[in-house]
């Protein structure tokens, strides 16, 4: 705060000892008062015209001759507000004996300003102020802001009925009324779901033809045709001649076959790879 003002019928009067003086408080809801520094509090009582209650703790006026002055609050940032005497001044209360809150000085009028001596935490600030004005805070942008508290008499208007606290903001469209005895279904939303489908199909028919191709495959490399004729072993003879490329065989090389046997070449020479081994059967 950069100023504490009491503003009466006898004009305004700074609280501040000089104009070079601030005062950081902390606003707690739950507090029935507003609590000032020792200097604050007594310029306070002498503008106000406050005696010091001993046995209360408190200033007090005479019930017949109220102050009616205000204390206007100029923040840092240039927000001012009003506290009227309505919210500084009322009746002390207490609770009697059978436990009920009730007025326990009928001839006094007390301020709801505490002096505050504590130097180690900043003076709390409640209901007084609280009533003049709204917090708005913005946790997500990091934003602290004051405003000024609508005050109506709702009970005038019909009840104590929620009114809107912003202006500016989008209204919502007002829907055409329907007749009397009708209700109108909510609109159906459809939604597009072709490029689903259509995606769909696409990736199942390329999955099938990738499976089909690979089955393929695997079955042509095994039924390539054998490039030799299988012959049984028993009652043949065999031998096992070692080729290259360079190194060719003929069948001149072979023994002799016997009358009424045929030789049979299983292989032809001409197309071994080095150091592999071919099997001749004679028959």
């Amino acid at each position: 705060m950069t100023n504490i003002a009491y503003d009466s019928a006898n004009g305004s009067l700074s609280l501040f000892s000089n104009s070079s003086e601030t005062l950081e408080i902390s606003l707690e809801p739950f507090a029935r008062v507003l609590e000032l520094p020792q200097d604050i509090f007594e310029n306070f009582a002498q503008a106000s015209q406050g005696t010091w209650n001993e046995s209360l703790g408190l200033l007090t006026y005479p019930r017949a001759n109220p102050p009616n002055g205000n204390l206007t609050i100029t923040l840092q940032n240039g927000y001012s507000t009003v506290i009227p005497a309505s919210e500084l001044f009322s009746l002390p209360r207490l609770y009697d004996s059978e436990g009920v809150y009730s007025i326990s000085d009928p001839d006094h009028t007390i301020a709801e300003v505490e002096n505050y001596t504590d130097p180690g935490y900043l003076p709390d600030w409640g209901i007084p102020f609280l009533t003049m004005n709204y917090m708005i805070v913005d946790y997500g942008k990091g934003i602290f802001q004051m405003a000024p508290a609508i005050r109506t008499d709702f009970g005038s208007e019909g009840g104590t009925l929620i009114k809107t606290l912003c202006t500016g903001l989008a209204t919502t469209p007002t829907a055409s009324p329907t007749p009397t005895g009708s209700v109108q279904p909510p609109p159906v939303v459809h939604q597009n779901h072709t490029g689903a489908i259509v995606g769909g199909a696409v990736g199942g028919v390329l999955g099938l033809a990738l499976v089909a191709g690979l089955i393929f495959f695997i079955l042509f490399k095994r039924k390539r045709p054998a490039t030799t004729e299988a012959i049984p072993e028993n009652g043949k003879s065999s031998r096992l001649s070692a080729t290259t490329d360079t190194t060719r065989r003929d069948p001149s090389e072979l023994p002799s076959p016997q009358p009424d046997q045929n030789v049979i070449v299983c292989h032809w020479f001409s197309a071994q790879t080095p150091g592999e081994q071919v099997r001749i059967s004679l028959s």
